[in-house]
């Protein structure tokens, strides 16, 4: 349990930073 809520957490992280590049860098949208 404690595994999955890590992976969760760690992927909670990972949504949180890709939306927060794209939103300052319009520009990193396009490569993805």
């Amino acid at each position: 349990m404690n595994l999955f809520h890590k992976i969760r957490f760690n992927n909670f992280i990972v949504f949180f930073f890709v939306f927060l590049s794209i939103t300052i860098h319009p520009g990193i949208s396009t490569i993805f």
